[in-house]
C-alpha cells in the first residue's frame, strides 16, 4: 500500500500544517498519545518539516475519530453547532463546530461558489427535503457573495408541486441533492429549458453521486450547466467542479490531501485527508472511504489545484436523500446482542420513492419491530424522511438459502435506476 501527497503543498498550507500539528499536540489527549506512539515530540513539530512529521504518523481509525470528537466538548471554550452522520458500525460521528469553524466554512463556500461563476445578480434555490444544515450553511455563503437573492426550500414529496414552486420563484440556479434532482428531471428538461421563459442556467448538486446518464440527460435537453460539489460531514467542503467540467478541484490551501493506493495499481484509490482549518475536529491522516481517480494534466480553468473524479465507496455504505446509510450499521442493528451475525441482504429501490429492504432469515420475524426500531432510533434522519413519506423502509423474511449472504457480499444493492426491480 502507497500513500502519495496529492498536489504541490506550497508554503502557506505548510504552515498552516504546522499550526494544525502543535494545536491538535497541545489541546487533544487523543492526538497526543498518536504523537508519543509515533515517536513524534513537541520539538520535532516545532522545528523539523511538518510533511515529514505527517508521512510517519499512522491513519486515523473511527475509534480515534470518535474519541477527538468526544473530547471537542471539553476542549473548545465555545461550540456553536454540530453535524452528525451516520458510523459505518453504528456509532454516529459528530462534528463540533467553533466559532471559528462557522466563519472559516461560511469563506470557504462562498469561494468554491464563486468558481462555479456564480455572482451577485444570481438567485440560488437550495432544495432540501427537510430543515437539515447543509443548506442553511450555504445561503450564509452565499450572502457573503451578495447574491441577489438566496434560500432555502423544502422540497414536496410530489415532485410536481416542487417544480411549480420554482418555476415561481424562478431561481438562475439550484443547489440540491441528486435524489432530489432526479426527480425533478422531466420538469427541468421540458419547461425549464432557456428561453422558455425560465431563467435556470446552473444545477449543483451535493451529497450524492449522480448517473453520468443522468447528467447528460439533464444538459443535453434543457442546456442547463451542471456542477458537482464535494463534502464531508466530518469536514464540510473539500472541492467543487469549475466551468471546464474536468474534475472537481481539492483545494490544498484549506485541507492537505492523500491518495493511498493498493499494491496492485488499480485505477481507483481511496483518499486520506488531513484538515488545516479545522478547529473543533483536526483530522490527521483521516480516511474519507471514497474511492477518486486522479485527473492528470492541468485545468483549462487556470485553477491550479490537483483535481479528481469520485468514482464510489469503499466502506459499503451508501446514500439516500443526503442520508449516509452503511451495510455494517444495519447488520449490527439486525443482530444485536447475539455472539455472531448472519445473512442479510440489502436492496434499495426506487418505485416510485426510495424504499430500503432488508431481508433476513425467517427466524428473525419475531424481531421485527425490534429491528426496525433500533434502525430508527440510530438513524433519526431516517425517521423523518419516512414520516414525510420521503422513503419507505421495509423488513422482508425469506428462507436462509434465498438470502444473497451479507457476509460474503457486503454491499447495499442500488438498483433505483433499474426499472425491472420492484419490491
Amino acid at each position: 500500500m502507497s500513500i502519495t501527497t496529492l498536489g504541490n503543498v506550497d508554503d502557506y498550507s505548510m504552515e498552516q500544517l504546522k499550526k494544525t500539528m502543535l494545536y491538535s499536540f497541545s489541546t487533544f489527549k487523543t492526538h497526543r498519545t498518536i504523537y508519543d506512539r509515533a515517536g513524534i515530540s513537541l520539538r520535532n513539530i516545532q522545528e523539523e518539516n511538518p510533511l515529514e512529521i505527517l508521512k510517519n504518523l499512522p491513519v486515523m481509525t473511527p475509534d480515534t475519530l470518535e474519541s477527538v470528537s468526544n473530547e471537542s466538548v471539553s476542549v473548545c471554550p465555545e461550540i456553536i453547532d454540530i453535524e452528525t452522520s451516520s458510523g459505518t458500525t453504528g456509532t454516529r460521528k459528530r462534528r463540533f463546530i467553533t466559532p471559528h469553524d462557522d466563519l472559516v466554512e461560511t469563506n470557504f463556500l462562498a469561494r468554491l461558489f464563486s468558481t462555479c461563476r456564480i455572482g451577485k445578480t444570481d438567485s440560488v434555490a437550495c432544495v432540501d427535503t427537510g430543515p437539515l444544515t447543509l443548506m442553511a450553511s450555504f445561503t450564509k455563503a452565499l450572502e457573503k457573495l451578495g447574491i441577489e437573492e438566496s434560500y432555502a426550500y423544502f422540497a414536496s414529496i410530489n415532485p410536481y408541486d416542487t417544480a411549480v414552486d420554482l418555476s415561481v420563484l424562478k431561481p438562475t440556479v439550484i443547489i440540491t441533492i441528486p435524489s432530489i434532482l432526479d426527480r425533478l428531471i422531466p420538469f427541468l428538461t421540458h419547461h425549464f429549458r432557456k428561453g422558455n421563459g425560465h431563467p435556470l442556467e446552473k444545477v449543483i448538486y451535493v451529497g450524492e453521486m449522480f448517473a453520468d446518464k443522468k447528467k447528460k440527460e439533464l444538459e443535453d435537453s434543457s442546456g442547463i450547466e451542471i456542477f458537482s460539489y464535494y463534502g464531508a460531514s466530518e469536514t464540510s467542503a473539500l472541492g467543487i467542479e469549475c466551468g471546464a467540467h474536468q474534475g472537481i478541484h481539492l483545494f490544498t490551501d484549506q485541507n492537505l490531501f492523500e491518495v493511498r493506493c493498493s499494491d496492485n495499481q488499480s485505477l481507483d484509490s481511496d483518499i486520506l485527508i488531513t484538515t488545516l482549518n479545522q478547529e473543533g475536529l483536526p483530522l490527521l491522516r483521516y480516511p474519507l472511504n471514497d474511492t477518486v481517480v486522479v485527473k492528470p494534466g492541468s485545468c483549462p480553468c487556470g485553477l491550479l489545484f490537483p483535481r479528481v473524479d469520485i468514482t464510489g465507496r469503499i466502506d459499503c455504505s451508501t446514500s439516500i436523500l443526503g442520508v449516509n446509510i452503511s451495510f455494517e450499521s444495519l447488520l449490527n442493528c439486525a443482530y444485536q446482542n447475539q455472539d455472531c451475525t448472519g445473512p442479510m441482504e440489502v436492496v434499495l429501490t426506487k418505485n416510485p420513492i426510495e424504499t430500503l429492504t432488508i431481508t433476513l432469515p425467517s427466524w428473525k420475524s419475531t424481531e421485527a419491530n425490534q429491528i426496525r426500531n433500533r434502525i430508527l432510533s440510530q438513524e433519526p434522519d431516517l425517521t423523518y424522511l419516512i414520516g414525510a413519506n420521503f422513503f419507505d423502509l421495509r423488513l422482508a423474511f425469506e428462507n436462509v438459502e434465498r438470502i444473497d449472504d451479507g457476509r460474503k457480499k457486503p454491499t447495499i444493492q442500488d438498483r433505483r435506476n433499474d426499472i425491472s426491480a420492484t419490491y
